[in-house]
């Protein structure tokens, strides 16, 4: 068996915080490859532009997908090897005393929530306001289960 077919069978078999895992991981590799097909055919683009959440409001307006894809690609190998380190632990502990259906619900809600307190706090904060940042990683749902 190649290693897509395990990737496949550790999806249909694994828990939640596998399959999140093998999702974080292959938007990663995504996020490689997609630029490089526009490099070699003379384009460029910035996948991070549509992908990341915007501190600027109105840029939601505009790709309200960032809201939720934000939580699934990651600015680095590191960020993504600590966050799926974190995340497979954590969920180890967590599903002992909750199920897999909970899991998910509060990696999906722990960073949609934190992505409006992102959005939020550079609304109400006006020493932030002065430049247009972006968010990108699964860190804040990784947070939420663990705590």
């Amino acid at each position: 068996m190649g290693l897509w077919e395990d990737f496949k069978m550790q999806f249909r078999t694994g828990t939640v915080a596998t399959r999140l895992i093998i999702i974080n991981v292959l938007l990663f590799a995504v996020s490689f490859v997609i630029p490089a097909i526009f490099f070699l055919a003379g384009k460029q683009i910035s996948l991070l532009q549509y992908i990341s959440l915007s501190s600027d409001p109105q840029d939601l307006l505009v790709k309200p997908w960032t809201l939720i894809t934000y939580m699934f690609f990651h600015a680095g190998l590191w960020h993504l090897l600590v966050n799926m380190l974190m995340l497979y632990f954590s969920s180890r502990l967590f599903t002992t005393f909750f199920t897999q259906k909970q899991l998910l619900g509060l990696y999906l809600l722990g960073g949609l929530f934190a992505g409006l307190i992102y959005l939020m706090s550079y609304l109400v904060l006006p020493a932030l306001s002065l430049e247009v940042a972006v968010l990108v990683g699964a860190s804040a749902s990784v947070m939420a289960v663990l705590f």
